[in-house]
């Protein structure tokens, strides 16, 4: 999930963007309709367990949504995003 970062105390932060982590580690941002990635600006990043399809909780993050991971969205299409992640 990438969470805008709110720089105007005054305004909303913008919706989040979230997609899912296929099997090659690859993702697809969706943030209004699919695929069409996340907002332009910084955001924090949140790695989260995906959710069982029976189950209505909501997911608990992985111990690395805890980080501070800021990622730069710029203006233009088709952005490759590289997220290291270490296990502990």
């Amino acid at each position: 999930m990438f969470t805008p970062i709110n720089t105007d105390k005054k305004s909303n932060s913008g919706k989040p963007a979230s997609g899912e982590i296929d099997s090659q580690g690859q993702f697809i941002l969706t943030t209004y309709t699919p695929e069409d990635g996340a907002i332009v600006g910084r955001h924090h990043v949140q790695i989260l367990p995906p959710a069982l399809k029976d189950d209505h909780s909501k997911p608990v993050p992985y111990p690395c949504s805890d980080s501070t991971v800021e990622i730069e969205i710029q203006n233009g299409t088709g952005q490759d995003i590289r997220i290291e992640m270490s296990g502990s």
